[in-house]
């Protein structure tokens, strides 16, 4: 995984058993089965957070690793659905097509210096809508954040606001 996502993922673990069919051109081979991923885990490196699985069956076909009814956890035992998974053209143009709907899980688990934009920790329940390519994704967040929450972002004279348009605050 680690491999194809590049830096955006770190300290995989895990194991998984494949059943997968490949026919057809070698520039643009088909592709068809199931990966039986068994438990594991994964560190999301800009948030700083990790989360874990129990195991999942992952349908394959020439589009997408479909991880649809996979559960993650964060740290503290809450959980998340995922629905869609890993987009592909045929083993080429890898990217997200993913939803993660929860009633409470760890969203951003971030200390002070870690990176420019913003630093805490959010929990919260709602949807979060993954798409792009695995070196510019695009996270779209509709979700409601608990008392636990605590998230800082650092706004100096000298930075400009418009730098932080990305974020839409709805009371």
């Amino acid at each position: 995984a680690e491999y194809f996502i590049g830096n955006t993922i770190s300290e995989t673990t895990g194991t998984f058993d494949a059943g997968l069919r490949f026919y057809g051109n070698p520039e643009k081979p088909n592709v068809v089965g199931n990966v039986d991923m068994g438990a594991g885990g994964l560190n999301v490196n800009f948030l700083k957070t990790r989360y874990s699985w129990r195991g999942a069956d992952v349908s394959v076909n020439n589009y997408l690793f479909d991880l649809t009814g996979t559960v993650l956890y964060d740290k503290y035992g809450h959980d998340g659905t995922i629905s869609g998974g890993i987009r592909h053209n045929q083993l080429k143009d890898f990217g997200f097509n993913a939803r993660l709907t929860t009633d409470r899980f760890l969203a951003i688990d971030t200390k002070k210096g870690d990176n420019d934009l913003f630093y805490g920790r959010a929990l919260g329940e709602g949807e979060v809508l993954f798409t792009g390519t695995f070196k510019q994704p695009d996270v779209y967040v509709e979700a409601t954040v608990s008392d636990s929450t605590n998230i800082v972002i650092p706004v100096s004279q000298e930075r400009e606001a418009s730098e932080l348009s990305f974020l839409r605050f709805v009371d």
